[in-house]
């Protein structure tokens, strides 16, 4: 959601009527789903889960409601937004979460007292159960550490306070996302904006997978929140009611990044808001249209999802009383059974689906029945397709004599492949030596703890402000290094100890270390004069 934007001309939105609800969600009239050479061959020769899925994707009133005539001030009240059905999405590609990808959420705070955000635990359990996916809370760093970011000053006639520029924070999640990532998330009690709004809820990009949302907003004991209690502590019933707005926004943003747009057929939680008040309405369910995008991307049962909700939101009855109430009335009338198919038989993870993700137009050439002429070639989309995705991920020795001013590679034997995570083999690594060792070292640093200002505290174990060799070869154990000798030990420790005093403080070690080529993970992003 997003504030209005300055200037933006008036465009009328007409609602959609039934017959094109339908048909965005992939359903004919008589009931029958269209779209299904999307799925699996075991969906499709499979009439008893073709019936679950109908019956989980026809909508009935009192679940699924149509969106009103807006007013001019409400996210469709001046905009004309495209329509996304499920078949145009499925048409656009959208990156797709591969194996073993994980959810990445970043706090950013200027302390590391997180005790005015929604619990952490609480969110990481909401988007785990509400993707399907393992989801990694990340230590918390500062806009200071971002480096970069534009703020301009806002005010109002309650208080005065700063803005952050999104699009310069996406930026610097951009080039400090994890390999591993499908999804890098941020969020803060900072209020953010963009370029033609008064201010933003959240912002994502849909390509490089990156999000920013904020909390400053949705707090009732800010002076900005539209509902604000007017003090400036949190009621008995705020903290529930913060926790349950910030995880509508935080699964809004995530669900930007595997290419859900904003929906114009029901009210959704995919749907764009001008206010709190327009947020709050839209609930935390999907649509059938987006329910359908969602865990057709993720290879997931939308039944087994419901019920994996349905556990979250009963954890926490408080704030998601209501949304485990409507999951409950959709499983009833739906009339769903735990763990009714397999997960990965309705979504296509398997790599035969992934291959059969782009849908085509007309009807399909037949089989060649001839065994002695070999079967059909079947079109191959690369981006679906994990295998050549992995084949690309070579990694290139760099000659000695070359004339790059780029630092020298990390030299492996020819067609050796990095793992999922990015990380040489143990054989490669024991075959480094000088600068390419180094920045091996420097890399496993930096994945292993993803921001220096975090590692330092780490290897800093006695809190006097500086590292010591004893303190580097112990994060070397940290990060699997153990197997280093003394001699090839000192040899790294002196590139960070340039002056051999014996012991580097936070600066050298930053200069030492935040040295990468552009392969690497980056710690801070540009330095620059901020926009006002």
């Amino acid at each position: 959601g997003r504030a209005r934007e300055r200037g933006a001309p008036e465009m009328p939105f007409t609602p959609p009527s039934p017959a094109q609800q339908l048909a965005a969600i992939g359903i004919t009239r008589k009931g029958g789903l269209l779209s299904l050479e999307a799925y699996p061959k075991s969906v499709r020769n499979s009439d008893k889960e073709k019936e679950v899925l109908q019956r989980i994707l026809t909508p009935d009133e009192e679940s699924f409601q149509s969106i009103p005539t807006p007013d001019e001030d409400d996210w469709l009240g001046y905009r004309k937004v495209k329509d996304q059905t499920f078949a145009k999405y499925v048409k656009s590609k959208p990156k797709r979460a591969g194996t073993g990808t994980k959810i990445y959420l970043l706090p950013i705070s200027e302390t590391e007292d997180l005790t005015n955000f929604p619990p952490k635990g609480a969110l990481k359990m909401i988007v785990s159960a509400f993707f399907g996916l393992e989801v990694e809370m990340l230590e918390a760093v500062s806009i200071t550490c971002l480096g970069g970011i534009g703020s301009r000053r806002e005010e109002d006639d309650r208080s005065t306070w700063t803005q952050y520029n999104a699009q310069d924070i996406l930026s610097a999640l951009g080039r400090r996302k994890p390999r591993d990532a499908h999804t890098l998330c941020a969020f803060t009690m900072h209020d953010i904006y963009k370029k033609g709004f008064n201010f933003l809820f959240g912002l994502a990009r849909l390509r490089s997978g990156v999000g920013i949302f904020s909390f400053h907003r949705q707090d009732p004991a800010s002076p900005s929140c539209e509902f604000w209690n007017g003090g400036t502590e949190r009621q008995p019933v705020d903290d529930a009611l913060l926790l349950r707005r910030a995880a509508a926004t935080l699964c809004h943003e995530i669900s930007h990044t595997f290419g859900l747009k904003h929906c114009t057929f029901f009210r959704c939680l995919m749907q764009g808001s001008n206010s709190l008040g327009e947020s709050e309405s839209r609930g935390l369910a999907l649509c059938p249209v987006c329910l359908r995008k969602l865990t057709w991307n993720l290879g997931i049962s939308p039944a087994d999802r419901y019920f994996k909700l349905l556990r979250a939101f009963e954890a926490r009855p408080s704030a998601f009383g209501t949304a485990a109430a409507w999951i409950r009335r959709r499983i009833s009338l739906a009339r769903l059974e735990e763990k009714a198919f397999p997960p990965s038989r309705v979504g296509g993870s398997g790599e035969k689906e992934r291959k059969r993700a782009n849908i085509k137009d007309g009807p399909s050439k037949p089989k060649n029945k001839n065994r002695n002429l070999g079967r059909p070639r079947a079109r191959v989309d690369a981006r679906f397709c994990v295998e050549a995705e992995r084949a690309k991920a070579t990694v290139k020795a760099t000659s000695p004599r070359s004339k790059s001013k780029s630092p020298a590679r990390p030299k492996t034997d020819r067609g050796e492949r990095k793992s999922r995570k990015g990380a040489m083999s143990p054989r490669a690594l024991r075959q480094l030596s000088g600068e390419a060792l180094f920045s091996a070292v420097r890399e496993a640093i930096l994945r292993k703890w993803y921001d220096l200002g975090v590692a330092w505290k780490v290897l800093d174990a006695n809190r006097d402000g500086r590292i010591d060799i004893r303190e580097f070869r112990k994060g070397l154990e940290a990060v699997d290094f153990d197997w280093l000798n003394e001699r090839v030990t000192l040899q790294l420790w002196r590139n960070i100890d340039q002056n051999e005093k014996g012991y580097v403080s936070f600066t050298e070690f930053r200069r030492a270390l935040g040295r990468r080529s552009k392969s690497e993970y980056c710690c801070t992003g540009p330095r620059g004069r901020q926009k006002t």
